[in-house]
């Protein structure tokens, strides 16, 4: 017994919730050497007690076997959860072992009946330190041959010492990559979210201290600000990777109608543009997903990403002023917006949605079978959403953003112009002011709003008929001849001869090179000067010099601006 006692210091008992089998090939104890002594009290109370089956026979032992690892054992009718029934088969012996424990104390008549008016308890007179008897008796249980299904186990106990020079000393705190990850991992799923009880900082406690776990010896302070960003994080919009409808899933009248007309200002479907980014633009191997939020507060901690559209769903506009909307709808720049303690930052190219339900149904004109309205009209109805803004704050917002209003009688979209002059198109019909969802697989998005994330037979084409929709709409043709060939904006400016540096790292977000409308003429060199010739005249001569020294002077944009209009 002494040697089981010196084998378990520095352990202690651990609990668990349901038995755990365990098969022991060798050992060096049987169940005649436990320290168990018989059991004699009557008036009392146990919490703790034991019989010991003689003769088992092989046959009774295959039996106990079927019902232990069976999905409920049920053995005896046991007082609810408050006993459980552990058993430990000695096979060199033909022994078995009824291990009971409960959380509240037995009677003796009831400790009687279970153990067939054989009971025994722990002999804890042997040493001065029940725990350390206690220990020294599972020591000697895990080394009885045989098979044994017990709630309890033996743990290695971390020391105070130890902990604390973790703490304090970082060098002797060396984890691999790998065991960091696991670490992080172990405390994403695991630790609690609230702490006003104290729950994070127990746990805490409890886990560096437990050697089966994967942050066993970390520093304290590493856990408690892993934890922490955790309960930060769900403070937060956080992104969404699944959604069950696609971009052929919305009315087709706004796939064939509105949506090529919208083009780089597309909103309908956000991920699909974020997985035309993906694809075309990087980062490789980005998940997709978009963030929704009622407030600009709930995109703060988490920096905007190309291919993670955020949606300000129905906020309070008059909570916004008017240089936080700008910046917020000017998908063209990083930008950073106003948010309580910082600012949140959405980056270049990423979509930027604002839905709002504030607008005035009664402006909405009436005009049947027409397919565009008057400024006058739109600014009626509009003006709400906006908060009334004045004229030079509303210019400024259509501007940076494509409107698209969902009316009672028809849809109408503004594309983004600072110009009052600007065709506000008009739709009706095909059901656009009904309901924007097809009836084909209406129903997984049912699913979905119930928790049930599945796709319709079908998805993985669709998806790649999205793709084809959306790379046509917004994809140039540059960009179109590389995903076709599978490469990347640098070979493909490699290949292609590209004006840009290839020294010059490209951006994190390279764009499509933008059409000739769109920009000034390109730069040309001025005309090679003529040389002068022996029998021109001296006036010839001078008239010459005076045409090469104006040409000098102009430069490549009003030389190459000349040409245009030569040309028309």
């Amino acid at each position: 017994m002494e040697d089981c006692m010196a084998a378990s210091q520095g352990t202690f008992v651990k609990f668990c919730p349901a038995p755990v089998y365990s098969k022991i090939e060798t050992g060096a104890y049987s169940i005649s050497d436990l320290p168990l002594m018989e059991l004699h009290g009557k008036g009392k109370k146990f919490k703790e007690f034991f019989q010991a089956v003689h003769d088992v026979t092989p046959a009774q032992q295959q039996q106990i076997r079927e019902v232990m690892n069976s999905e409920n054992p049920r053995l005896v009718d046991l007082p609810a959860n408050a006993c459980h029934l552990q058993l430990v088969i000695d096979s060199s012996a033909n022994k078995v072992l009824k291990f009971y424990h409960a959380s509240v104390p037995i009677a003796w008549g009831v400790v009687r009946v279970f153990c067939n008016d054989q009971p025994m308890i722990i002999n804890y007179k042997i040493a001065t330190n029940s725990d350390r008897v206690k220990c020294a008796f599972l020591h000697m249980l895990a080394n009885i041959p045989g098979e044994q299904w017990l709630a309890q186990s033996l743990g290695q106990k971390v020391s105070t010492k130890a902990v604390k020079c973790s703490d304090k000393d970082g060098s002797s705190w060396d984890p691999s990559p790998e065991e960091l990850r696991l670490g992080i991992t172990f405390i994403n799923e695991h630790a609690p979210l609230a702490n006003g009880h104290n729950e994070q900082f127990l746990w805490g406690l409890l886990s560096v201290r437990d050697n089966e776990t994967p942050i066993f010896g970390w520093p304290m302070h590493v856990v408690s600000r892993a934890w922490q960003n955790r309960s930060v994080g769900n403070s937060q919009a956080e992104p969404e990777h699944f959604f069950p409808l696609l971009l052929h899933d919305i009315n087709e009248t706004i796939v064939q109608k509105i949506l090529p007309l919208v083009e780089n200002s597309l909103g309908h479907h956000p991920i699909a543009l974020a997985r035309h980014y993906v694809n075309t633009r990087g980062p490789k191997g980005a998940v997709v997903g978009w963030r929704r939020s009622k407030q600009i507060d709930g995109f703060r901690e988490r920096p905007g990403e190309l291919h993670v559209p955020v949606l300000l769903d129905d906020p309070v506009p008059s909570r916004m002023n008017f240089e936080d909307l700008k910046s917020f709808l000017d998908v063209g720049e990083t930008c950073l917006v106003d948010a309580r303690y910082r600012a949140a930052k959405f980056v270049r190219n990423q979509t930027r949605i604002l839905l709002n339900n504030e607008w005035n149904p009664e402006a909405e004109p009436d005009l049947q079978f027409h397919s565009q309205i008057g400024w006058a009209d739109f600014k009626k109805m509009i003006s709400t959403t906006f908060n009334d803004a004045s004229m030079p704050h509303l210019m400024a917002i259509l501007k940076r953003a494509t409107v698209i209003l969902a009316g009672s009688k028809a849809v109408y979209v503004h594309l983004a112009s600072e110009h009052q002059s600007e065709i506000i198109h008009r739709f009706e019909g095909g059901g656009v002011t009904e309901d924007w969802l097809s009836t084909k697989h209406k129903a997984f998005f049912g699913y979905y709003k119930d928790g049930q994330y599945e796709k319709y037979k079908g998805f993985e084409a669709a998806l790649g008929a999205e793709a084809t929709f959306i790379g046509d709409l917004l994809a140039s043709p540059e960009e179109k001849e590389y995903m076709k060939r599978g490469a990347t904006y640098d070979s493909w400016a490699v290949e292609y001869g590209s004006s840009q540096d290839i020294q010059v790292p490209n951006l994190a977000t390279p764009r499509s090179r933008p059409t000739p409308s769109a920009v000034s003429p390109l730069i040309t060199s001025p005309p090679t000067k003529l040389h002068k010739k022996e029998n021109v005249t001296n006036e010839d001569a001078t008239m010459s010099q005076e045409l090469n020294r104006l040409v000098d002077e102009l430069d490549g944009d009003e030389e190459a601006a000349r040409e245009l209009r030569s040309d028309s």
